[in-house]
């Protein structure tokens, strides 16, 4: 995700985070910081926070449709501080459970060895003791 668009969509979920209530992205975030958005990014920023399930909104039809910070959204900057920060987390979690499963599966082999090794030495053990105390053919 570029560094841009995150930037732009941590502005709107810190204004959110600021003041919970019902704004327009444009008109009441964006208007007063002196951005101005196209409609591409506009829809895209909004549907992309809403699909994150971070805000909600309520015209989805309308260009610039009231959103609000859902409690999911609010406590990403509560707890991550910002956006970037918080798709960071997002990222990083991912590789470590990638890691964790390619551990586990690694985990799964040894032992499927070791319980074949054990089997094999025990064989081995027995085979070898029934040798010793068996009568020797004369």
């Amino acid at each position: 995700m570029e560094s841009l668009d995150i930037h732009l969509k941590d502005l709107i979920l810190r204004d959110l985070h600021k003041t919970p209530k019902k704004k327009r992205i444009q008109f009441d975030i964006f208007d007063e910081l002196q951005i101005s958005l196209s409609t591409e990014q506009l829809i895209g920023y909004r549907k992309q926070l809403v699909m994150e399930g971070l805000i909600t909104e309520e015209n989805p039809e309308e260009l610039d449709s009231p959103i609000e910070v859902t409690p999911k959204g609010y406590e990403v900057i509560h707890l991550h501080g910002s956006y970037g920060t918080f798709i960071n987390s997002i990222q990083q979690a991912e590789v470590l459970r990638k890691e964790s499963e390619k551990l586990q599966a690694q985990n799964l082999k040894l032992k499927k060895y070791s319980t074949i090794i054990t089997i094999t030495t025990t064989t081995t053990t027995i085979s070898t003791c029934l040798l010793y105390t068996s009568p020797s053919p004369r």
